[in-house]
C-alpha cells in the first residue's frame, strides 16, 4: 500500500495565507484530477482507478482538516488522500465507507495525529496507512455480480441514491480495465468521461448542468457505450420529427364546400294573377319569344296604304326600297312608312280617348 497525502500545503505564513504541496504530484493521479473540479468537494469527490500494475488506486479529494484550518480567506484547508495498490475488495471497501459518512471517514484520515498544522505542515505517513487499515477492517464486499460498463448515474439532490450506490458497490466488482472505474462527483463534465468506466454518479444542478440520466445496462441490440447510445438516440429522434413533418406537409388542405348555385327550376315563377296588368305607355317591347301567337281571327289588315310596293327584279329605279328582313310567322306585325315596328293593336292595348 502506498499513500499520498496533497494539497494539505507546506507552511502558513504570519497573514494565514498557505503554500500548496505542489511539489507531490504520484504517478497516475492525473486522470483522476482531471474527473474533478473545484466544486466536487461539497458533497462528494471520489475517484477509484486501475493501475498499470495489478492493484488499483483510490484518490478521495477535498477532505477538510479537522484541526480547521483556514486560509487568510476564511477558505477551510483541504487534504486530498491517494492510496495505491489495493485490492478490488479493498477499493470499494474504501468507497462504501466515503459514502456511508464522508465526516467520519475525514476525522479519521484528516486528525491532528496524520496532519499537523502550526507554522508548517506536516503529515505523519505512518498515522496515515495505519487510519487507513482502521477503515478497511471489518468485512470486505464480496462482489459476485458482473459489472456493466457505462452506468451513468443522475441525481437531482445529492446522496438521494445513497442506498443504491452502497448496494452497488457491495455486490458489483470492478472490471479491471485500465482506467477510471468509478467516479463520484459533483457537477461532472460529461465531456471528459470515456464511457468505459464503471459507474458515474453525478448530482446536477439544472441551473449550470445538464443532467445525466441512467443508462439502459446494456440492452441487446443497442451499442454498449454511453455516447453511442446517446448518437442513436438523437438520429432516431431526428429520423422520427422529419416523418412527422413530411406528413403533415403532404395532408391536403381541407376544402370547404361552397353553397351550390340555384337551378333555373329553382326560381319560382309567379303566378299571372299576382303581376299587376301595365299601361300601355308602360309596356316594354318584348323579345320575339316573349310575344304570344294570337288568333287569326284578331289579327286585322294591313292598309294597302302600308304595304310596301315590290319592285320588279332587274327594274332600274334611282330611289330602291330594300326588302324589308322576313317577319317570324310566329309574331305578325305591321309597319309604317319609316319601316318602324308596331304590335298588333287589339282591344285590350287600344288607348281610350
Amino acid at each position: 500500500m502506498k499513500i499520498y497525502v496533497i494539497s494539505a500545503g507546506k507552511s502558513i505564513t504570519d497573514g494565514r495565507d498557505y503554500h500548496w504541496n505542489d511539489d507531490i504530484i504520484p504517478d497516475g493521479i492525473q486522470p483522476m484530477q482531471a474527473m474533478l473540479n473545484e466544486q466536487s468537494g461539497k458533497y462528494y469527490s471520489l475517484v477509484i482507478a486501475k493501475g498499470p500494475g495489478s492493484g488499483y488506486s483510490v484518490f478521495m479529494a477535498r477532505l477538510p482538516l479537522v484541526s480547521g484550518a483556514r486560509d487568510d480567506l476564511g477558505r477551510p484547508i483541504c487534504a486530498g488522500f491517494l492510496i495505491q495498490e489495493l485490492s478490488n475488495e479493498e477499493a470499494r471497501k474504501l468507497a462504501i465507507e466515503y459514502v456511508k459518512d464522508k465526516a467520519h471517514l475525514a476525522q479519521i484520515l484528516c486528525s491532528p495525529s496524520v496532519i499537523k498544522t502550526a507554522a508548517d505542515f506536516e503529515v505523519d505517513l505512518e498515522a496515515a496507512e495505519k487510519a487507513v487499515r482502521e477503515l478497511l477492517r471489518g468485512e470486505l464486499p464480496n462482489g459476485s455480480t458482473p459489472v456493466t460498463v457505462g452506468e451513468l448515474w443522475g441525481e437531482s439532490c445529492a446522496w438521494e441514491r445513497r442506498e443504491e450506490l452502497l448496494g452497488w458497490l457491495k455486490n458489483h466488482r470492478l472490471s479491471d480495465r485500465p482506467s477510471n472505474r468509478v467516479i463520484l462527483c459533483y457537477f461532472t463534465d460529461p465531456d471528459r468521461l470515456s464511457g468505459e468506466e464503471d459507474l458515474v454518479l453525478h448530482y446536477s444542478d439544472q441551473t449550470y448542468t445538464k443532467p445525466l440520466k441512467p443508462s439502459s445496462g446494456g440492452c441487446p441490440g443497442l451499442p454498449d457505450k454511453p455516447w453511442m447510445q446517446a448518437a442513436l438516440v438523437t438520429i432516431l429522434a431526428a429520423l422520427l420529427i422529419w416523418g412527422i413533418a413530411k406528413s403533415c406537409s403532404s395532408t391536403p388542405p381541407t376544402v370547404v364546400p361552397s353553397e351550390p348555385a340555384p337551378k333555373a327550376t329553382d326560381v319560382p315563377t309567379p303566378e299571372p294573377t299576382d303581376k299587376p296588368t301595365p299601361e300601355p305607355s308602360d309596356v316594354p317591347t318584348p323579345e320575339p319569344s316573349d310575344v304570344s301567337t294570337p288568333e287569326p281571327a284578331d289579327v286585322p289588315a294591313p292598309e294597302p296604304a302600308d304595304v310596301p310596293t315590290p319592285v320588279p327584279s332587274g327594274a332600274s329605279t334611282s330611289e330602291t326600297t330594300p326588302n324589308p328582313a322576313p317577319e317570324p310567322a310566329d309574331a305578325p306585325h305591321t309597319a309604317d312608312e319609316q319601316g318602324r315596328t308596331h304590335l298588333p293593336t287589339t282591344e285590350e292595348n287600344t288607348p281610350t280617348e
